[in-house]
């Protein structure tokens, strides 16, 4: 069951036994719990933002495209591999309308260290991977 599904499942049950107790619906909160973080929402105006996981995404790709979650698990493997190889390369990956994968620089710095505050320590600079989203998913996003 998707985390789509798993969610409006709960805000149903949640409405049904809101009816049949006859508790106001704005004093009524439900949790609901994702892979990684927990969420709180009041179920009816608003609706949690669980991540999604690899293996959502892998049963996205398989639905959509008419394929087994084996061949899709390949291609999203395929797809990530290829995006880090040509990144270890130093090229960018663009994807036409959804964005650019590139390598950015980031400079050396002198940071604080986190269990000793009055401690100063440099940083160096390292390559960061980085994405620029495209036109195309600005637009669908906004």
């Amino acid at each position: 069951m998707s985390i789509f599904r798993t969610h409006v499942f709960w805000l149903w049950k949640a409405e049904y036994v809101i009816q049949k107790s006859e508790i106001s619906i704005g004093a009524v909160f439900l949790a609901c719990r994702c892979d990684t973080a927990d969420y709180t929402l009041d179920g009816f105006t608003s609706f949690p933002l669980c991540p999604m996981s690899k293996q959502d995404i892998i049963n996205m790709i398989a639905d959509a495209a008419g394929i087994t979650k084996r061949a899709s698990a390949s291609a999203l493997e395929a797809l990530t591999t290829l995006v880090t190889k040509e990144l270890k390369k130093g090229n960018n990956v663009t994807l036409t309308g959804f964005g650019t994968f590139k390598i950015s620089k980031r400079a050396a710095r002198v940071g604080v260290n986190p269990r000793n505050p009055t401690q100063r320590i440099s940083i160096p600079a390292m390559k960061v991977p980085s994405f620029k989203a495209g036109k195309t998913l600005k637009d669908a996003v906004r």
